[in-house]
């Protein structure tokens, strides 16, 4: 069941952009953080064991499915009457290269402590 929640979430954010934003391709540009981290999810899971990759990994989950989907969620409902502004769409374009720039970096350390733990454990004789 553990194993599904991540999944669900990023299958329901996808799901919530695409319902608020409609199907173009500002759409598919925004999906990619999300499919990102689902990505970077796969390749961790079986690692979870150490608090640094636990930390990475709740940065990543913050950067790339909350930091995006923030952004429809305040336009939709219009919040401090920020849709009225031109300017503000331009949001959307920068908004998914900051989520994934910023959140690839702890994905990239939590990969690189999984493989240092990996091979530390090899060389323990663990695995």
């Amino acid at each position: 069941m553990k194993k599904l929640i991540v999944p669900l979430i990023c299958l329901l954010a996808a799901v919530l952009n695409l319902l608020l934003l409609k199907f173009s391709f500002i759409t598919w540009f925004v999906l990619a953080p999300i499919v990102l981290f689902f990505i970077f999810h796969t390749l961790i899971i079986n690692a979870m064991h150490s608090l640094a990759i636990r930390i990475c990994y709740g940065l990543s989950f913050m950067t790339l499915l909350i930091f995006p989907l923030l952004l429809p969620i305040i336009f939709y409902f219009n919040i401090g009457g920020i849709s009225e502004d031109g300017q503000s769409a331009l949001a959307f374009v920068f908004l998914p290269i900051y989520a994934c720039m910023l959140g690839v970096l702890p994905c990239l350390v939590a990969l690189i402590l999984k493989k240092r733990n990996r091979k530390k454990n090899l060389q323990a004789g663990m695995l």
